[in-house]
């Protein structure tokens, strides 16, 4: 690790200051949605990042289960890692999207908010004009396709982040990239994400982990709020509202499907979590 200090006697880790400042974009798709209809997504993650621009229409959306609300106009984003869905509140909606992947020089993804993020603080009200028109140069580079178009992106790419970091003031914020503890989190959260149609328990992700069971619960309450199990239920429910959306599997099946052996006990844990029962759910579905 190099060490320089310049005429003015400012000194200056030159492997540090790299990794923070030149992360790098990696373009993957742009996209616009543009319809008279009502228009939603259900709840998914990705691993890239998701910019959102509303031109016209008011979103709902729900971003790591924090409920938020976008109009004509506003801009905002989801980190790797995050789960979201919208609903549109207006019969007819306008936005763009662009997705991208963003990694330092190691081959690391940077985050523009410490995982798992700040919802709330990911939102900008009534975006200036300038920045609207770089989204939409980057939706006719990408589907005009011509030659070098990824890259002509990428340089666009990188210079709006930087926009949305001044007027985020997340450009301090990220001095320190996800440690230990926040990989952890990320490393638990995808097991159970991909296990829990299984009966797992909090043994078998800390085994996974490679961790205790007191370590691991401290760490990932302190990061998302919920204990590991905790958040092992809340997936299942929004599995089980899903298939009960569906209108295919009877309730024990649904019951099965989620990891959860016990009609009775998961249609309890149901009520518990989502607030009705399995059955009035499916009445108001």
């Amino acid at each position: 690790m190099d060490i320089y200090e310049n005429k003015i006697g400012l000194r200056y880790n030159v492997e540090e200051d790299i990794l923070k400042y030149y992360a790098i974009p990696q373009f993957i798709h742009v996209g616009r949605i543009e319809t008279k209809e009502h228009w939603d997504c259900w709840e998914h993650e990705h691993e890239s990042y998701e910019w959102i621009y509303i031109e016209k229409g008011t979103m709902k959306y729900w971003c790591n289960d924090v409920c938020m609300q976008a109009s004509e106009g506003d801009f905002y984003y989801i980190q790797p890692g995050q789960t979201h869905k919208e609903d549109s509140l207006t019969s007819g909606v306008d936005f763009y999207y662009i997705k991208f992947g963003y990694f330092d020089l190691r081959g690391r993804p940077f985050f523009l908010m410490p995982f798992p993020g700040d919802p709330e603080n990911q939102i900008v009200r009534r975006i200036d004009n300038d920045f609207r028109e770089m989204i939409k140069s980057v939706y006719r580079e990408g589907i005009g396709k011509q030659p070098g178009a990824k890259q002509i992106i990428e340089a666009k790419l990188l210079e709006m982040i930087w926009i949305i970091r001044r007027k985020l003031n997340t450009c301090e914020e990220t001095k320190e990239q996800p440690d230990r503890r926040t990989e952890l989190t990320r490393t638990a959260i995808k097991y159970i994400k991909t296990n829990y149609s299984k009966k797992i328990l909090l043994e078998d992700i800390c085994e996974h982990c490679e961790i205790s069971t007191g370590y691991l619960s401290h760490v990932f309450k302190k990061i998302t709020d919920f204990s590991p199990l905790q958040y092992r239920d809340r997936i299942r429910m929004e599995e089980a509202k899903k298939l009960i959306r569906e209108g295919d599997l009877k309730l024990n099946e649904i019951s099965e499907k989620v990891g959860m052996f016990d009609e009775f006990y998961f249609s309890k844990r149901f009520k518990k979590l989502v607030g009705v029962s399995p059955k009035d759910y499916k009445n108001n579905a």
